[in-house]
């Protein structure tokens, strides 16, 4: 590996370290699952974290965070897990290495193939989720005050993957369903993504992603309410806006290029750290934490697994058991975003108040819960996300024919 050599990092062309073509032609990557489950993991405690505390954030008190804040000591022993929200970066630099490997690999490109593909890929477990939460929103927190009108767009938002644009529903029937919509609307966008690559190079796509992101980010902020932040920039559909994430995920898209080529980054050891610590740090200012912590997180993801790729031989099978147990988990890891946030919910209703209920005993009973969540996630992952998917290979092999 390169760390040790003095070389700066290059978004240019460059020599890059090179991997045996042989090794980088399996359609499956252990690694990749490995990193999916760091990223249900980030995500998962993140939110246990702050529903555990009432918050996952100091508010910011002008552009800095107030740290004067009277909190429980508890809260600051685990406050790195308020960057638990960087799983969804993660997450979506993964989504883009993963949908353009093949076709970085010299797959013909169909517009319907390949939305047929995502379709199956995604939307079964979804809709089995949305509807199965729908219902029980309804019939658990039922108002007569809000009017059949607002369940319908709330419920049809959802279906057509719409719910992220609006703030009456971006979080309304379950949270993690925002990303969803947001990796849908990239689909769409991937053909763009694939020209600018063959057409213009794959350094300048991402040189234009991020002048795209950084402007849809610099337009987005005139519209936000930037005084008495608690923890989101309001309104939501602006803050979270898709292109505000494009480059993250072009950047995971540019990674399986170079992936493709047998070729991967050299640079300075310090870099990869440096940008870790930079979103980290940026975390603090209100204004930084717009421009700079996504794009700083994702680029250390990208250079993590860009330098697991060359220990691991590529991304084999991992050699301990940590890693396989990494590698299952990544496997249902989408079911489990699905499923953990309003199972987290239901079980915070079903603490018995005669318990000690401080935060930090809810955190540990949120804790243990994973292990339920994730058993129940694996039951949704062979019985709908699988099926959902063979399906789709099904309907496409005929549709060929």
């Amino acid at each position: 590996m390169s760390c040790g050599k003095p070389i700066i990092m290059r978004l240019s062309a460059s020599k890059g370290g090179k991997a045996p073509k042989n090794a980088l032609k399996s359609q499956h990557i252990p690694l990749l699952d490995e990193f999916r489950f760091i990223a249900i993991l980030l995500v998962f405690f993140y939110h246990a974290y702050g529903m555990a505390f009432g918050r996952v954030d100091p508010p910011y008190a002008g552009w800095v965070r107030n740290f004067s804040l009277d909190l429980p000591f508890s809260f600051w022993v685990l406050y790195l897990l308020s960057y638990g929200w960087s799983g969804v970066t993660l997450f979506f630099v993964l989504s883009g290495f993963c949908i353009h490997l093949p076709y970085a690999r010299n797959r013909r490109f169909q517009f319907k193939e390949f939305i047929a593909r995502r379709f199956f890929r995604i939307y079964p477990t979804y809709f089995v989720c949305l509807v199965s939460l729908f219902i029980l929103n309804l019939l658990i927190n039922y108002n007569s005050a809000v009017s059949v009108k607002y369940h319908a767009y709330n419920l049809l938002s959802h279906v057509f993957l719409f719910h992220n644009l609006h703030d009456k529903t971006f979080f309304s029937i379950n949270g993690p369903f925002w990303s969803l919509a947001a990796e849908a609307q990239l689909y769409l966008l991937f053909p763009l993504v694939l020209w600018a690559i063959n057409k213009l190079g794959r350094n300048t796509m991402l040189w234009l992603s991020l002048l795209i992101s950084l402007a849809s980010r610099l337009i987005s902020s005139l519209f936000l309410n930037w005084s008495h932040v608690e923890t989101l920039l309001t309104p939501l559909a602006v803050s979270f806006f898709t292109l505000n994430f494009w480059f993250v995920w072009c950047l995971g898209a540019w990674l399986a290029d170079k992936y493709a080529k047998g070729d991967f980054l050299e640079y300075h050891s310090s870099i990869k750290w440096v940008l870790l610590l930079a979103g980290m740090v940026s975390g603090l200012f209100l204004f930084a934490s717009f421009f700079i912590m996504v794009f700083a997180f994702a680029l250390f993801f990208a250079l993590w697994i860009n330098d697991s790729f060359l220990v691991r031989s590529q991304g084999s099978e991992p050699g301990n058991v940590i890693g396989r147990i990494f590698a299952s988990g990544g496997l249902f890891s989408y079911s489990i975003y699905l499923w953990h946030a309003p199972a987290l919910h239901w079980i915070n209703s079903l603490i018995p108040t005669f318990l000690d209920t401080s935060p930090l005993v809810r955190f540990f009973i949120f804790t243990a819960a994973f292990f339920p969540i994730a058993a129940f996630s694996y039951v949704s992952y062979k019985s709908i996300e699988l099926p959902g998917i063979e399906l789709g290979k099904r309907i496409i092999k005929r549709y060929r024919t």
